[in-house]
């Protein structure tokens, strides 16, 4: 019980600060964006995904780096999947 509890006030906290972060120049950064929107997905709700977390991925898809593309195919798997 504590641990959903704490991922949703997490999400809340830093849903804001990840999508900040899939503009850093460092392609670690910005794939472990996308690991974290996929892992926060199934606590936020669809609108948020839908306006902020799809927009983020598909920007994230845009860029060059390999790396951060693989993990923003995976992580646009998982949202559509859930």
């Amino acid at each position: 019980m504590t641990c959903p509890f704490c991922l949703n006030m997490l999400a809340e906290v830093c849903g804001e600060k990840v999508l900040l972060l899939a503009s850093d120049c460092v392609a670690n950064v910005r794939f472990n964006v996308a690991k974290s929107l996929q892992e926060m997905s199934p606590y936020l709700e669809s609108s948020v995904i839908d306006t902020q977390a799809k927009r983020t991925l598909e920007k994230l898809n845009s860029g060059v780096d390999v790396d951060v593309k693989h993990f923003d195919s995976e992580a646009m798997a998982g949202i559509a999947a859930a």
